[in-house]
Protein backbone atom coordinates (compact mmCIF):
# COMPACT_ATOMS: atom_id res chain seq x y z
CA UNK A 1 0.00 0.00 0.00
CA UNK A 2 1.59 3.05 -1.09
CA UNK A 3 1.27 5.99 1.38
CA UNK A 4 0.60 9.84 0.56
CA UNK A 5 2.89 12.57 1.11
CA UNK A 6 0.97 15.52 2.60
CA UNK A 7 0.84 18.35 0.04
CA UNK A 8 2.54 21.26 1.71
CA UNK A 9 1.02 24.57 0.43
CA UNK A 10 3.08 27.79 0.40
CA UNK A 11 1.72 31.58 0.61
CA UNK A 12 -0.46 32.52 -2.21
CA UNK A 13 0.08 35.76 -4.32
CA UNK A 14 -2.47 37.85 -2.34
CA UNK A 15 -1.21 36.65 0.99
CA UNK A 16 2.04 37.74 0.36
CA UNK A 17 0.77 41.09 -1.02
CA UNK A 18 -0.87 41.48 2.02
CA UNK A 19 2.21 41.11 4.20
CA UNK A 20 3.91 43.57 1.76
CA UNK A 21 1.30 46.25 2.28
CA UNK A 22 1.75 45.94 6.19
CA UNK A 23 5.25 45.94 6.18
CA UNK A 24 5.12 48.66 3.90
CA UNK A 25 2.60 50.95 6.13
CA UNK A 26 4.59 50.14 9.14
CA UNK A 27 7.99 51.12 7.68
CA UNK A 28 6.31 54.67 6.42
CA UNK A 29 4.42 55.33 10.52
CA UNK A 30 7.81 54.40 11.26
CA UNK A 31 9.57 57.10 9.40
CA UNK A 32 6.89 59.32 9.67
CA UNK A 33 6.96 59.71 13.44
CA UNK A 34 11.44 59.92 13.32
CA UNK A 35 10.90 62.75 11.05
CA UNK A 36 8.67 64.86 13.31
CA UNK A 37 10.29 64.18 16.75
CA UNK A 38 13.45 65.82 14.37
CA UNK A 39 11.52 68.33 13.16
CA UNK A 40 10.06 69.20 16.65
CA UNK A 41 13.25 68.76 17.88
CA UNK A 42 15.15 71.70 15.79
CA UNK A 43 11.77 73.73 16.38
CA UNK A 44 12.03 73.51 20.05
CA UNK A 45 16.19 74.33 19.68
CA UNK A 46 15.51 77.32 17.52
CA UNK A 47 12.99 78.95 19.87
CA UNK A 48 14.95 78.45 22.50
CA UNK A 49 17.74 80.28 21.00
CA UNK A 50 15.45 83.20 19.82
CA UNK A 51 13.95 83.69 23.70
CA UNK A 52 17.40 83.85 24.18
CA UNK A 53 18.57 86.37 21.65
CA UNK A 54 14.98 88.39 22.49
CA UNK A 55 15.82 88.59 26.68
CA UNK A 56 19.36 89.58 25.44
CA UNK A 57 17.75 92.32 23.20
CA UNK A 58 16.11 93.93 26.28
CA UNK A 59 18.62 93.86 28.29
CA UNK A 60 20.79 95.27 26.17
CA UNK A 61 18.64 98.87 25.86
CA UNK A 62 18.70 98.11 29.49
CA UNK A 63 22.28 98.73 29.63
CA UNK A 64 21.96 101.45 27.76
CA UNK A 65 19.52 103.45 29.85
CA UNK A 66 21.38 102.68 32.75
CA UNK A 67 24.59 103.35 31.13
CA UNK A 68 23.21 107.33 30.57
CA UNK A 69 21.38 107.53 33.45
CA UNK A 70 24.67 106.14 35.64
CA UNK A 71 26.63 109.23 33.54
CA UNK A 72 23.97 112.04 34.40
CA UNK A 73 24.45 110.73 37.95
CA UNK A 74 27.69 110.83 38.31
CA UNK A 75 28.50 114.02 36.36
CA UNK A 76 25.65 115.60 38.36
CA UNK A 77 24.16 116.64 35.00
CA UNK A 78 20.35 116.26 36.57
CA UNK A 79 19.51 119.76 35.50
CA UNK A 80 20.65 120.25 32.46
CA UNK A 81 20.26 116.22 30.74
CA UNK A 82 16.86 115.69 28.62
CA UNK A 83 15.04 112.33 30.46
CA UNK A 84 15.30 111.61 26.52
CA UNK A 85 19.32 111.44 26.71
CA UNK A 86 19.14 109.26 29.76
CA UNK A 87 17.54 106.34 27.67
CA UNK A 88 20.40 106.68 25.57
CA UNK A 89 21.57 108.43 22.28
CA UNK A 90 19.95 108.40 19.74
CA UNK A 91 16.77 107.19 21.99
CA UNK A 92 13.57 108.72 20.39
CA UNK A 93 10.63 110.32 21.91
CA UNK A 94 8.36 108.24 20.41
CA UNK A 95 7.49 105.05 18.74
CA UNK A 96 10.04 103.00 16.16
CA UNK A 97 12.09 100.25 15.33
CA UNK A 98 15.95 99.98 16.15
CA UNK A 99 18.63 97.46 16.06
CA UNK A 100 21.11 96.87 19.42
CA UNK A 101 24.10 94.78 19.99
CA UNK A 102 26.43 94.27 22.37
CA UNK A 103 30.02 95.08 21.96
CA UNK A 104 33.17 93.44 22.51
CA UNK A 105 36.70 95.09 23.12
CA UNK A 106 35.30 98.64 21.61
CA UNK A 107 37.26 100.81 24.08
CA UNK A 108 34.31 102.43 24.75
CA UNK A 109 33.23 101.06 28.29
CA UNK A 110 31.98 97.83 25.96
CA UNK A 111 28.56 99.49 26.01
CA UNK A 112 25.66 98.09 23.16
CA UNK A 113 25.51 99.60 20.07
CA UNK A 114 21.75 101.02 19.76
CA UNK A 115 20.83 102.41 16.90
CA UNK A 116 17.30 103.84 15.45
CA UNK A 117 15.55 103.88 11.91
CA UNK A 118 14.86 101.47 9.26
CA UNK A 119 15.34 97.97 10.21
CA UNK A 120 15.06 95.50 7.12
CA UNK A 121 15.55 91.86 6.96
CA UNK A 122 18.97 92.65 5.73
CA UNK A 123 20.59 94.51 8.32
CA UNK A 124 18.49 92.97 11.16
CA UNK A 125 20.17 89.77 10.63
CA UNK A 126 22.40 88.46 13.36
CA UNK A 127 26.01 87.38 12.29
CA UNK A 128 27.84 84.47 14.89
CA UNK A 129 30.99 86.36 14.89
CA UNK A 130 34.19 84.82 17.45
CA UNK A 131 35.60 87.05 19.95
CA UNK A 132 38.09 86.36 22.17
CA UNK A 133 37.37 83.03 21.67
CA UNK A 134 33.55 83.21 22.37
CA UNK A 135 30.70 83.15 20.04
CA UNK A 136 28.44 86.78 19.80
CA UNK A 137 25.68 87.67 17.79
CA UNK A 138 26.26 90.48 16.56
CA UNK A 139 24.54 92.63 13.21
CA UNK A 140 28.17 93.72 12.21
CA UNK A 141 30.68 91.56 11.67
CA UNK A 142 32.03 88.91 9.37
CA UNK A 143 30.83 85.94 10.49
CA UNK A 144 28.28 83.72 9.34
CA UNK A 145 24.80 85.00 9.12
CA UNK A 146 23.21 83.03 11.94
CA UNK A 147 19.89 82.27 10.58
CA UNK A 148 18.28 84.85 13.08
CA UNK A 149 17.28 88.40 12.84
CA UNK A 150 16.52 90.61 15.80
CA UNK A 151 14.68 94.17 15.77
CA UNK A 152 13.84 96.23 18.47
CA UNK A 153 10.58 98.51 18.84
CA UNK A 154 9.45 101.21 20.97
CA UNK A 155 6.39 101.98 21.44
CA UNK A 156 3.75 103.41 23.79
CA UNK A 157 5.80 107.02 24.81
CA UNK A 158 4.99 108.56 27.98
CA UNK A 159 6.21 112.29 28.63
CA UNK A 160 5.42 114.58 31.05
CA UNK A 161 6.59 118.41 30.73
CA UNK A 162 7.37 117.58 27.22
CA UNK A 163 10.32 114.71 28.05
CA UNK A 164 10.49 110.97 27.68
CA UNK A 165 9.34 109.23 31.24
CA UNK A 166 9.08 105.88 29.79
CA UNK A 167 8.09 103.73 26.80
CA UNK A 168 7.79 100.09 25.73
CA UNK A 169 10.22 98.10 24.90
CA UNK A 170 9.75 94.62 22.70
CA UNK A 171 12.43 92.58 21.39
CA UNK A 172 11.60 90.61 18.67
CA UNK A 173 13.68 87.46 17.35
CA UNK A 174 12.71 85.32 13.62
CA UNK A 175 14.20 82.65 12.07
CA UNK A 176 14.32 80.72 9.11
CA UNK A 177 12.57 81.91 6.29
CA UNK A 178 10.06 84.33 8.37
CA UNK A 179 10.31 88.06 7.47
CA UNK A 180 11.24 90.11 10.26
CA UNK A 181 10.39 93.78 8.28
CA UNK A 182 6.53 93.49 8.74
CA UNK A 183 6.57 91.64 11.83
CA UNK A 184 4.39 93.13 14.96
CA UNK A 185 4.08 92.11 18.13
CA UNK A 186 0.56 90.84 17.09
CA UNK A 187 1.59 88.52 14.40
CA UNK A 188 5.05 87.21 16.30
CA UNK A 189 4.60 83.22 17.27
CA UNK A 190 6.09 79.98 17.38
CA UNK A 191 4.30 79.37 14.44
CA UNK A 192 5.39 82.08 12.55
CA UNK A 193 8.82 81.09 13.60
CA UNK A 194 8.86 84.23 15.74
CA UNK A 195 9.71 84.84 19.84
CA UNK A 196 9.66 88.28 21.46
CA UNK A 197 10.39 89.64 25.12
CA UNK A 198 8.65 92.79 26.24
CA UNK A 199 9.70 95.44 29.31
CA UNK A 200 8.65 98.69 30.18
CA UNK A 201 11.98 101.16 31.05
CA UNK A 202 11.06 104.21 33.18
CA UNK A 203 13.84 107.15 33.93
CA UNK A 204 14.22 105.71 37.46
CA UNK A 205 15.59 109.27 38.13
CA UNK A 206 13.99 112.28 40.49
CA UNK A 207 15.24 115.51 39.36
CA UNK A 208 15.40 118.23 42.38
Amino acid sequence: MTMKQPVKKGFSLIEIMIALFVLIIGIIATITLVTESVQQTRLSRDALIAASLAQEGTELVRNVRDANASSVFFNNKFGNTPVGEIFGTPFPNGAGDCRVEPRIGSGNLDLPEFQCGSVNNNNARLRLNSISGNAIYQHSGSGAYSGYSRKIVLGNPRTSGGELKSIDVTSIVTWGNASISGMDKDDCSIDAFCVQDSTTLTTWIIRD
